[in-house]
């Protein structure tokens, strides 16, 4: 209660207020994720995100179809993404000899078409030639991943083709962000026990 001693508000009566007006579970209504979520709802969501997370970290690890998106030359290279088993590194392999890697520990962000169109920081890359020739059935499935380089100084930038359109790019950016965040943590947590 000591943090609530500060003010004049009853937390107990503000829950209950709050738990009132939760929409029920099986009626949809517009504007519904602005409403604070119960315990019972995070909930849900956690274990939602955690079995989305673990599906996609389970195909990953084995290796899943994508397309590597260059943009000088407007060619969609076929090739295949990988997490290792500790998922802390993200590989991608688009011929025999040439690979692409970084720790997810540096990723800095996961864009899909729209959001990068939305983005005033990455909206100037959608006139890139390689993104404009693009059909629109294709960018449904773009993602970019934007990275920083081991010397912490330089933003990477590495555009994909996911698999399963829509979808399976939904899957991979919100995968993508949580491992993401993961990685962070864990190596944050390892430099304070340090």
């Amino acid at each position: 209660m000591a943090l609530f001693s500060c003010c004049n508000c009853d937390p107990t009566a503000e829950e209950e207020i709050q738990t009132q007006l939760q929409p029920c579970d099986d009626e949809v209504h517009e504007g519904s994720e602005d409403m604070p979520m119960t315990a019972e709802q995070k909930q849900k969501e956690k274990e939602r995100l955690q079995a989305l997370v673990k599906s996609f970290a389970k195909a990953a690890v084995g290796g899943a179809a994508c397309s590597f998106l260059d943009l000088t030359t407007q060619r969609q290279i076929p090739g295949r993404y990988f997490l290792d088993k500790t998922l802390t590194n993200f590989r991608l392999v688009f011929s025999e000899s040439v690979q692409h890697s970084f720790p997810l520990k540096a990723l800095h962000e996961v864009y899909s078409h729209s959001a990068l169109l939305e983005n005033k920081a990455t909206a100037s890359l959608a006139k890139e030639p390689g993104l404009q020739s693009l059909e629109s059935s294709v960018t449904d499935s773009l993602v970019m991943l934007e990275y920083v380089d081991s010397g912490g100084s330089h933003l990477n930038r590495l555009f994909l083709l996911e698999q399963g359109g829509p979808d399976g790019r939904d899957r991979f950016i919100t995968c993508m962000k949580v491992l993401g965040l993961y990685a962070k943590s864990g190596s944050t947590q390892n430099a304070s026990s340090s």
